[in-house]
């Protein structure tokens, strides 16, 4: 590659004795000239410097407004992969955006302190930033606090989308007016070297005529060689740092597209070195391909040479470094022109995307996994719903036939049921998703698990015509642990059981100490697990293939609940199956813990009497409180309904009720406020509230306690639970 070399140019034979008086005073004059030269050197050389400073110092702004604006899209995509999933590490971006932002903004405004017009930007700028992160903290705070769809309804509002176009608009207009002084610059560099260049040639012709010493001559000229070496070298440096700088892999060649310069992320993602790749064709150091068909990509470098325009790459292309080592790319190639516009080379900058794809591909993977939730869980709830309502229309139709309303009352029952299970497993999952599951420990013995287990899945079993077979060990264990949610875990591998075992199916429940530890085994004569399910079986809405003849309830999420609900309790949860058709085992194991003391337990507390209590219902929902009413009534109890907060309060102040049950999500005033009004007047400072919603989260019971609520009932309502509610309460003085 060829490099301009100043050379040296007069009469260097000339001997210095032969100099006459004459030649003598050309000397003299030559002196002057180069002191006079010198300093043109010296004031050129500066302006040279000081152009390009602000060359560079136009790059510099113009790469920190670039930056802000793609922080800004890193936070915006940290917050979109964390509303869509609910998983925390998608907020990494977010969280990092945080912490650069400040400091990029006050590099901005240092940079941009000398030029009015751009530091009048900077609040702007400044603003819509932090409108913006206020706005993605906002939705990201109501994603964890009350779900997607909450998060969804202020992201729909286009607030954020209309932040960040006027940030976009705010950010171009100052880049722009950036490019517009760097452009001005740049002209005024090139015009300084200009000048610098004609002030050294007409020096240097004019000594030429002076001088006739070659000594003079061979000075002069090595002088000048001297330093325009050293000049441009120093621009040479001054250009390989400005690129090596670069966060990008930038690749630089001469009009032949043979490469001349690499900088350190080139050099990283290529496997070239710049000195290894220097003279070497650009498609031999930036070998690209797409990535699904394999075939070459045309080169947007060397298009670029051909055409004279700026390129960019096309989508699914990967890099093939030296070593074989591919990596998903974008970049953009530019032509490179010099002050005449002649087309002097080409700059290729472009980037790993690897993690980019990665993230796009596990947001499509996690909306394609929430498009099949949904849809089975749109199943799941209509199943229930198909019954309930044939048993509606039966009891319409059914008369005095109490056969009939016997048999369908069951249907119900189990229908209700089995839509409060799903509702349960889905709040479960976020308890312990947000690790707010509370545990109540306490020593159990495990074959008080097993029977509890089997009370629960009892009905499922018998109805497919299912034998149990249980082998417990003839002396207790005992486990440190949540007596109901162990229960749970348990009564969930049986139902798992049942579901993909055909009719008639045998499954075997064995207990087995090992050491400290127990285990609980769960084996079926079902249709079996593959051997690349075993590991994905207890991952969220996993479902396991079945026959077509099977019909298989649930969200895919009970399996995942006996894990978390085991780990929580310091153990592990196993699946172990020979293959499709040859049945599976789930292997429980816990920490085994010495017996309890035994020591007098005081009753749970004498029967309730059978006391007549009155009884206040407040719901929205006209069919709620009628029923509950209803059923309050059956059990001798004197009950009034109504149906918001303010009717409440007026019906309560006359009727004096016992016990209050208030809705919480009721119009006008909501249960809260009623129930901060009912505790302020003197006749409702005994009475017994309890809280009955659809809300069952801590954070609403908190609130509820808050308000001065006795209980918190979450809908539907347990009957047993609210029996013993009402015949524990103590009737109201009617003195006050």
């Amino acid at each position: 590659m060829n490099r301009p070399e100043l050379q040296p140019t007069g009469d260097l034979n000339v001997p210095i004795h032969t100099l006459d008086k004459r030649l003598l005073v050309t000397i003299g004059s030559v002196a002057v000239l180069i002191v006079v030269n010198g300093a043109l050197d010296v004031w050129n050389t500066r302006r040279v410097y000081d152009t390009m400073a602000l060359v560079s110092h136009s790059n510099e702004v113009i790469t920190s407004l670039e930056q802000v604006l793609s922080t800004m899209k890193d936070a915006e995509t940290g917050q979109r992969g964390f509303l869509i999933t609910g998983e925390s590490h998608y907020l990494e971006p977010f969280d990092a955006a945080v912490g650069l932002l400040e400091g990029e903004i006050e590099q901005l405004q240092r940079l941009t302190a000398d030029n009015p017009s751009q530091r009048a930007h900077i609040p702007v700028l400044r603003r819509l930033v932090a409108e913006k992160m206020s706005e993605l903290r906002r939705t990201i705070d109501l994603r964890k606090k009350e779900g997607f769809q909450a998060a969804q309804v202020v992201v729909l509002t286009d607030e954020g989308k209309q932040t960040m176009d006027a940030l976009r608009d705010e950010n171009l207009a100052m880049r722009a007016e950036e490019r517009r002084l760097l452009s001005e610059r740049t002209s005024g560099s090139e015009h300084s070297r200009a000048i610098a260049l004609a002030t050294t040639l007409v020096s240097a012709v004019v000594g030429l005529v002076l001088v006739g010493a070659f000594v003079r001559l061979f000075r002069r000229d090595i002088g000048i060689r001297a330093q325009s070496a050293r000049i441009l070298h120093e621009q040479k440096e001054i250009f390989r740092t400005t690129l090596a700088s670069i966060g990008d892999g930038v690749i630089t060649t001469d009009p032949d597209g043979r490469v001349w310069f690499l900088n350190g992320v080139a050099e990283s993602l290529t496997g070239w070195t710049s000195k290894e790749a220097e003279g070497i064709p650009l498609e031999n150091v930036f070998h690209i391909v797409n990535e699904q068909t394999r075939r070459p990509v045309d080169n947007p470098a060397l298009r670029a040479l051909r055409e004279g325009v700026v390129v960019g790459l096309a989508n699914h292309t990967v890099l093939v470094a030296k070593d074989g080592k591919e990596r998903p790319i974008d970049d953009s190639a530019a032509p490179i022109r010099d002050a005449q516009g002649n087309l002097t080379g080409v700059v290729l900058v472009f980037r790993d995307v690897t993690q980019r794809r990665e993230t796009e591909r596990s947001l499509h993977d996690a909306d394609r996994r929430k498009d099949e939730f949904l849809a089975v869980l749109s199943h799941e709830l209509r199943n229930p719903l198909a019954p309930l309502r044939n048993a509606l229309e039966i009891l319409h139709r059914a008369d005095d036939d109490q056969r009939a309303v016997t048999k369908v009352r069951g249907i119900m029952e189990r229908q209700v049921q089995q839509m409060v299970r799903l509702i349960d497993d889905l709040l479960d999952i976020s308890r312990i998703t947000h690790n707010v599951l509370e545990l109540r420990r306490d020593a159990i013995e495990v074959a008080s698990i097993v029977t509890g287990a089997m009370e629960s899945s009892g009905p499922l079993l018998a109805e497919r015509g299912q034998q149990v077979t249980l082998n417990l060990p003839s002396t207790p264990i005992y486990v440190d642990g949540d007596k109901s949610r162990l229960t749970q875990a348990l009564c969930n591998l049986l139902g798992n059981s049942a579901k993909y075992s055909e009719p008639g199916g045998h499954v075997t429940v064995t207990v087995l100490q090992c050491d400290r530890t127990v285990e609980l085994r769960v084996t079926d004569t079902g249709i079996g697990i593959p051997a690349e399910m075993l590991d994905r079986v207890f991952e969220m809405f996993e479902r396991g293939e079945r026959s077509p003849k099977q019909r298989v309830d649930g969200l895919g999420i009970g399996l995942t609940l006996v894990r978390r609900i085991v780990e929580l309790h310091g153990g592990s949860v196993e699946a172990r199956s020979e293959g499709p058709g040859r049945g599976s085992e789930f292997v429980l194991r816990l920490p085994v813990v010495a017996p309890p003391s035994l020591e007098a337990k005081s009753p749970r507390g004498a029967a309730a009497q059978s006391v007549k209590r009155r009884i206040l219902v407040a719901d929205d929902n006209p069919d709620s409180a009628t029923s509950l009413a209803m059923m309050l009534r059956i059990m001798g109890n004197e009950v009034r309904s109504v149906t918001d907060g303010e009717n409440a309060l007026r019906e309560a102040a006359t009727f004096r009720p016992d016990i209050v049950l208030l809705d919480i999500g009721m119009p006008r005033v909501d249960g809260y406020a009623t129930a901060r009004r009912v505790r302020e007047s003197p006749w409702g400072r005994d009475v017994t509230l309890i809280a009955v919603t659809g809300w069952g989260q801590d954070d609403y019971k908190r609130r509820s306690q808050e308000a001065g609520f006795d209980h918190h009932l979450v809908k539907p309502v347990d009957i047993p639970t609210l029996v013993g509610i009402v015949g524990q309460s103590s009737p109201v003085s009617r003195t006050a």
